[in-house]
């Protein structure tokens, strides 16, 4: 028996009583109960959520501006961030020899390092000249 059903079998006793403080005081210890059960409930969802969060910060690692987990991405790292939610970038292709990852949710794009920095730095400084 939780304690919300205690309580119900205590008012339904106290029923009889003519006092009809203590029945109404039950009555309101009953919806008390019965919000903190909810609210453990919220808690433990929330403290769930936060574990696997933390899980997960042990395995992200950054790679091309774009988190991977256990290898597995490139997800967007605003999206996590800010709602902590894996959204699986695509690539995208300017049509400028440049490939992209692009967030499907936010429109974030990343450029996928597919030359050596340095040389895709002469690259970029070709076209300034």
């Amino acid at each position: 028996m939780d304690i919300i059903e205690h309580i119900s079998a205590i008012t339904k006793m106290a029923s009889g009583i003519e006092d009809h403080v203590v029945y109404n005081q039950l009555g309101d210890l009953r919806i008390e109960a019965y919000e903190l059960k909810v609210q453990l409930l919220e808690l433990k969802e929330e403290n769930a959520m936060l574990k696997q969060r933390l899980t997960e910060a042990g395995q992200k690692e950054i790679k091309k501006n774009c988190y991977y987990f256990n290898d597995d991405g490139p997800y967007c790292t605003r999206c996590y961030d800010d709602e902590g939610k894996r959204i699986l970038m695509h690539p995208f292709d300017n049509n400028s020899g440049m490939v992209f990852n692009r967030c499907p949710k936010c429109e974030n794009l990343t450029e996928d390092h597919e030359y050596p920095y340095e040389i895709q730095g002469q690259i970029k400084n070709t076209f300034f000249q």
